[in-house]
């Protein structure tokens, strides 16, 4: 018990440090047209997904999933970020869009066969591609939503029923593969928990994306500076807990 509390105050204080040099260097290299601001945003969604899924469906599902999605999420909104201002308010190309949505899925499928069974991975996957790729070329794509919505209440809404359809889509991709597999996800509950868990953290993330996107684009050196520093002092300290723990006790 105690060796895990020590990996994960190692763990999550590194992630802390990480995501603070992202804010204390982001300004050095190239600002919001730099490869930074994709760094940036992607380690910053990974610890929101990671944050969603682990607490909805485990510690090991949290991890797989939120590599994949944060990073996706963080080059999708970076490519949308850099289109020529000519092209910033039209969908993006359809080639962009199933390619990120079969990538979503695959990290997605990835982590709940690490939590149930590789054979159902394999099932999973070419469902949850179709289900979402669908979704997104409907519109539901994260850019597409950010590009449309202008203001930030049509962006909450638009993400509500994003969120929705997603979990719906999951909860669906989930029953059939149960039924192709022929075998209840002890480890998971029934399907309903894996479409709650994909639905509530995509609507986590939404909640979180538009502010996110603000701080990345709009604020100023000093802001994101002082955030940067805060946050690897915040890791360093979270990091150095265990060892105090032992030493004063």
């Amino acid at each position: 018990m105690i060796q895990h509390w020590d990996a994960w105050c190692n763990l999550i204080g590194s992630l802390l440090g990480l995501l603070g040099g992202f804010f204390l260097a982001y300004d050095i290299i190239g600002g919001e047209n730099g490869p930074l601001a994709g760094m940036t945003r992607s380690v910053t969604y990974m610890v929101i997904f990671g944050f969603g899924y682990t607490a909805s469906l485990g510690l090991r599902f949290g991890l797989i999933a939120c590599l994949g999605m944060g990073v996706l999420l963080g080059t999708e909104f970076y490519l949308a970020s850099r289109r020529p201002k000519a092209a910033r308010n039209k969908p993006q190309p359809r080639p962009v869009v199933l390619a990120i949505g079969i990538g979503r899925s695959f990290f997605v499928s990835l982590a709940f066969g690490a939590i149930t069974d590789l054979k159902v991975a394999l099932l999973l996957f070419p469902l949850q591609s179709i289900l979402i790729s669908a979704l997104n070329l409907w519109g539901f794509a994260p850019a597409d939503i950010r590009i449309h919505s202008s203001r930030l209440m049509d962006q909450y809404h638009r993400i509500f029923w994003a969120s929705l359809t997603r979990g719906l889509s999951s909860w669906f991709a989930c029953y059939l593969a149960e039924q192709g597999v022929g075998e209840n996800f002890v480890t998971i509950g029934p399907p309903w928990r894996f479409g709650l868990a994909i639905g509530g953290t995509s609507l986590l993330v939404g909640f979180f994306a538009p502010w996110v996107e603000y701080w990345v684009e709009r604020m100023s050196q000093r802001w994101l500076a002082a955030i940067g520093v805060f946050l690897i002092i915040l890791g360093f300290l979270l990091q150095a807990l265990p060892n105090w723990v032992v030493l004063l006790g």
